[in-house]
């Protein structure tokens, strides 16, 4: 199985939230794990916000941050051309990611096509605006 990372879910693999043991779990059964190039910056953004916020000490910022570049050399890294940003349009609108109104969960979507499951745990309203809701209409 080929697994995809977006940012929520990568983020969960170095922090202990709600979702990390599924996405720990996901990560033992995967052949392969992705994740896109630009999620490197948005998870280092969001540890740096967890110690900004104090629910991180200086200390679990480093060790956090420390973990995700030495894996960030494992993982399959899908570089954000034209042609994946229309295949990622493209899966979104297929339904991934799914939540609900205020706490989103993760649910695995497969794509018999290609081979990949999808792991999220953003909200759809939050797809590229960086975790900022989009602004409503």
């Amino acid at each position: 199985m080929i697994l995809y990372l977006d940012t929520s879910a990568l983020v969960k693999l170095y922090t202990e939230e709600a979702g990390s043991r599924k996405v720990r779990k996901a990560v033992e059964k995967a052949r392969i794990v992705s994740t896109s190039r630009v999620a490197c910056v948005e998870a280092r953004a969001g540890i740096a916000r967890k110690h900004r916020e104090g629910e991180l000490s200086k200390e679990e910022h480093n060790r956090m941050v420390d973990d995700l570049v030495r894996d960030w050399g494992n993982y399959f890294i899908v570089e954000v051309s034209e042609g994946v940003a229309k295949l990622g349009g493209e899966l979104v609108e297929r339904g991934i990611p799914s939540g609900g109104s205020t706490r989103y969960t993760w649910r695995p979507r497969s794509f018999s096509e290609t081979g990949l499951i999808w792991m999220s745990f953003s909200p759809p309203s939050t797809i590229g605006s960086m975790g900022r809701p989009a602004p409503r209409g």
